[in-house]
């Protein structure tokens, strides 16, 4: 009884509570709008007279089919708002997640829309559609600022040029590309990620973008063939990459680049030592193309493979001549030895990484940079760093590194 008097004191309150959003001018209502899904912002109508239309005014469309029951229900409500909405409003982001079959004719219409209203920001995340079928490349070039795409299910070729001289940033996850130059007209990109990639009908990558200062590569694991990778990228600041195997890597002199992380998995060439010295080889190769680089960082599995070839004393050192900062990373392989339960395995990569870091890494790095702060990361735990300073750990069994900060 109590417990319904509360309720019914609560609902009398609610009834004489202030609506104070609907006090805010309809320029803030509709900016929140568009930050929804679109879906949601249409049901606002239902709320009262004054939101009726105002939905038709949002410059951010979000269609996404988890919304929704059926795929027709989604196709109808698409055509429906593409129809009613506001079109002397500027269209500032399209988003676009469909994990079913579309027909062809929604996925027309709306990029056919995109175009006519000038999107400056497009994501795409494509099911089980064909990319082929998809019109992308239909899209104004003159508006596009920003692209996303991702294919959920399985690669998807791309062998068309990218052509959208406005673009700044490009977002691709699980696309296969054919190896040729995809990206030389995009004369203003400034950021592109490739994660989840492959590489189709060529062993070979070509990416030149006059403009480029961050690229992310990620090659997927048991698929990728591509052994050579060619960048013309005079302006590149950060180099993320991640692949089975290091690349035969042609470049200019990278001359602003300042940050580089390199995680090259080769289990595959583990049980094959020539494999496994070839691969090795490339990689140090392929630091000598990144030698401007001042802040590193490698997987603990890249150390290693560097290591085949560069244990022993009398090799060159690491050719980063402009070193502040050197990162060895543990903790992703720490984490993937826990979740297979091979605990003798981890305790053995432990091992190996503290000896070749704690016998060789300190006199074989700071040859070269001898301030360098070098820190070594193994997941959950804190991460122990140096700082221009040489232990003989040979001598001293229980040398305890200082924290790093």
């Amino acid at each position: 009884m109590r417990r319904a008097k509360l309720q019914l004191c609560n609902l009398s309150e609610n009834k004489n509570a202030k609506d104070r959003l609907s006090e805010l001018p309809d320029a803030i209502l509709i900016h929140i709008l568009s930050f929804l899904d679109t879906k949601y912002a249409v049901q606002t109508s239902s709320l009262s007279k004054r939101w009726i239309n105002l939905w038709i005014s949002v410059t951010n469309l979000n269609f996404n089919s988890s919304s929704f029951r059926k795929l027709n229900t989604f196709q109808r409500f698409i055509v429906n708002v593409l129809k009613r909405r506001d079109n002397s409003i500027s269209l500032n982001g399209f988003a676009f997640d469909c994990r079913g079959i579309l027909t062809f004719m929604c996925f027309e219409k709306a990029f056919n829309y995109t175009t006519i209203n000038g999107v400056k920001h497009l994501k795409v995340c494509i099911g089980r559609m064909g990319f082929y079928n998809i019109p992308i490349f239909k899209i104004s070039p003159v508006s596009l600022w920003s692209l996303d795409i991702k294919a959920t299910r399985q690669s998807r070729d791309v062998q068309t040029q990218f052509c959208f001289a406005q673009l700044q940033s490009l977002s691709l996850d699980g696309i296969a590309f054919d190896g040729s130059d995809l990206f030389s007209k995009c004369t203003n990109l400034v950021e592109l990620s490739a994660v989840n990639s492959d590489v189709n009908y060529s062993n070979k990558l070509i990416i030149s973008a006059p403009q480029l200062e961050r690229l992310n590569l990620s090659f997927r694991k048991f698929r990728s063939q591509i052994s050579e990778m060619v960048l013309s990228l005079p302006k590149l600041i950060l180099f993320n990459f991640k692949a089975p195997n290091p690349l035969v890597l042609q470049t200019d002199e990278l001359v602003r680049l300042k940050n580089v992380t390199i995680d090259v998995d080769s289990d595959c060439a583990q049980w094959d030592i020539e494999k496994e010295k070839e691969y090795s080889r490339t990689a140090m190769n392929m630091m000598q193309k990144l030698h401007n680089a001042e802040n590193v960082s490698l997987s603990a599995s890249t150390f290693e493979l560097l290591y085949v070839t560069t244990g022993p004393m009398e090799n060159p050192p690491l050719p980063f001549g402009n070193l502040k900062r050197l990162k060895i990373i543990a903790g992703s392989m720490e984490q993937q030895f826990h979740e297979r339960k091979e605990t003798s395995k981890l305790n053995e990569l432990h091992k190996r990484i503290s000896l070749i870091v704690f016998k060789h890494l300190m006199n074989y790095v700071l040859r070269k940079s001898p301030q360098a702060e070098i820190i070594i990361d193994i997941g959950n735990s804190s991460a122990n760093s140096w700082k221009g300073e040489t232990p003989n750990l040979l001598e001293e069994q229980e040398f305890q590194p200082k924290q790093a900060n």
